[in-house]
């Protein structure tokens, strides 16, 4: 199941001074938890107050990887003459092949004819891979190590079987040896009576 998650209050960073357009929103709203490779979609709502005497006024909102910079999407509307405009716009992004916090960036550019005006950026992560699912498939995991632990140690139920077979050895061995005593005394006897009638 996939949470999306709208952050009201976002510290947006101005990269530029004096600029002639100022942001009041810069709400992006993102899934919390995605797939490995999954496609993911950021929507963001922009509010913008511009000096209603400078030029007309577009803005492009780009989505990054914030550590290797790279571009995944970018968005553009119009501001036009208006001194105050909200807008919503979507990018697209593919998450990585490996589990853990994906960092990435919102960077909003503001342009007049002559160009850039203003810039302002927000960062914010998203969990690639579900933690809890990872958790479950180890526990099973450990389950199955188990049983086949405890099927492993059926075989000892083969014990009494085998110390019976020791035990009936041991009482022919018993038998043989009185057996021989027997003889050896019988042979005794048959010495010491021939000895007597010689």
């Amino acid at each position: 199941m996939i949470i999306a998650i709208s952050v009201l209050s976002i510290p947006i960073s101005s990269e530029a001074s004096n600029q002639a357009c100022q942001v009041s929103i810069f709400d992006p709203t993102f899934p919390s938890n995605v797939a490995e490779g999954q496609a993911v979609q950021v929507t963001t709502t922009v509010s913008v107050q511009c000096a209603q005497w400078r030029t007309y006024y577009s803005a492009r909102v780009d989505l990054m990887d914030r550590r290797s910079q790279h571009l995944f999407s970018t968005s553009i509307f119009q501001i036009g003459w208006n001194p105050n405009v909200t807008a919503t716009v979507s990018n697209v992004a593919i998450a990585p092949q490996s589990n853990g916090p994906w960092a990435l960036l919102l960077k909003l550019y503001i342009f007049e004819e002559a160009g850039e005006v203003a810039s302002f950026s927000h960062d914010f992560d998203i969990q690639v891979g579900n933690a809890i699912a990872n958790a479950q498939q180890t526990t099973s995991t450990s389950s199955t190590t188990l049983e086949t632990t405890s099927q492993t140690s059926v075989p000892m139920e083969t014990i009494p079987t085998t110390s019976t077979t020791s035990s009936g050895l041991a009482e022919q061995f018993y038998i043989l040896i009185a057996l021989a005593i027997a003889a050896l005394l019988c042979a005794a006897i048959i010495f010491r009576t021939r000895k007597r009638a010689a």
